[in-house]
């Protein structure tokens, strides 16, 4: 079986870089097309934080602020991660797709792994579990 599109899927983890060096230099073996795809979303500890404060422990003014700064910590992140796919392309001399999207990443990843031969995920470590909610393994 040729591998001829890889998707792979990097968030605001530590990992993220990790695993997309990984999927760069799968890609550079199996002569593939290699799709980074992140998505903009809050992380557990950010919906947290978000819903804390909603439940009335602060003013609207200060949940402004708080939604403020989680958006620029997400695109903190994605800045980051951009800049690591440059040096990635640069070092295994691929040419890659870079896919930023908003919204869910349970949602958005396995509708765009469905056109890709292998999608690279990595395991939910986090230590916030929900117990309702839509996870990439449904």
């Amino acid at each position: 079986m040729a591998l001829e599109d890889l998707l792979v899927y990097v968030d605001q983890s530590n990992h993220a870089s990790e695993r997309m060096r990984l999927a760069a230099d799968l890609a550079r073996r199996h002569q593939s097309r290699l799709t980074v795809l992140s998505v903009r979303e809050m992380n557990p500890a950010q919906l947290h934080e978000q819903s804390v404060a909603e439940l009335g422990q602060g003013s609207a003014e200060a949940i402004t602020r708080m939604i403020r700064r989680i958006r620029q910590s997400i695109e903190k992140a994605v800045t980051r991660l951009r800049s690591a796919l440059e040096d990635v392309e640069r070092e295994h001399r691929l040419e890659v797709e870079w896919r930023c999207l908003d919204g869910v990443a349970s949602t958005l990843v396995p509708q765009h792994a469905r056109f890709a031969d292998l999608c690279i995920l990595s395991q939910d470590t986090s230590a916030v579990s929900t117990a309702t909610g839509y996870t990439f393994s449904e």
